[in-house]
């Protein structure tokens, strides 16, 4: 994984994906970066199982069952931060 990943292009990334494979009444520009999506109603559970393997697959990591959690994924700051740590263990 070349170079250090940025927060906000990460959560830019997240969010992409979301909006393309889970329409809501959310756009790219409003889409909250420090809410749950699960509560906001933008994923369901499958949802959200979706959401974690296309984070595995894009950044090359395994996110362990203790990291599922609202406290750890509970929002896609919370995802970007995830990522960022388990990239940082990689390199």
């Amino acid at each position: 994984m070349p170079g250090a990943l940025r927060s906000a292009d990460l959560v830019a990334k997240m969010a992409d994906y979301i909006l393309s494979q889970h329409p809501s009444r959310f756009t790219a520009q409003t889409l909250p970066h420090d809410q749950s999506l699960l509560e906001l109603g933008v994923l369901d559970s499958a949802g959200v199982i979706e959401f974690i393997v296309f984070v595995e697959t894009t950044w090359d990591i395994q996110i362990s069952d203790d990291d599922i959690t609202r406290e750890r994924m509970g929002s896609l700051d919370k995802m970007a931060a995830l990522v960022q740590e388990y990239a940082a263990r990689e390199a």
